[in-house]
């Protein structure tokens, strides 16, 4: 929906929904020129963990998913 709005409001978007868990891994669709804003819209499915339950491991994987790709995103962003 995100990539829609923003297209309709005459953004162009580039939609990448690969896995970047990967460090070796970017994007195949980063665009050439000039980049005016990434949207990281990084996402997982929702743990069902109880908070005071959750292993050092779930914690891991979130970040793996959610946090971990985002400077990799933003170097890549930046270089161009």
């Amino acid at each position: 929906m995100l990539c829609s709005v923003l297209a309709e409001a005459g953004a162009e978007v580039v939609a990448d929904d690969s896995s970047l868990i990967d460090p070796a891994h970017l994007p195949q669709s980063l665009p050439g020129g000039r980049v005016d804003v990434l949207v990281a819209n990084l996402a997982l499915a929702a743990p069902t963990t109880r908070a005071r339950d959750v292993a050092d491991a779930e914690w891991q994987a979130a970040f793996r998913h959610l946090v971990d790709p985002l400077p990799r995103l933003v170097r890549a962003v930046l270089r161009r």
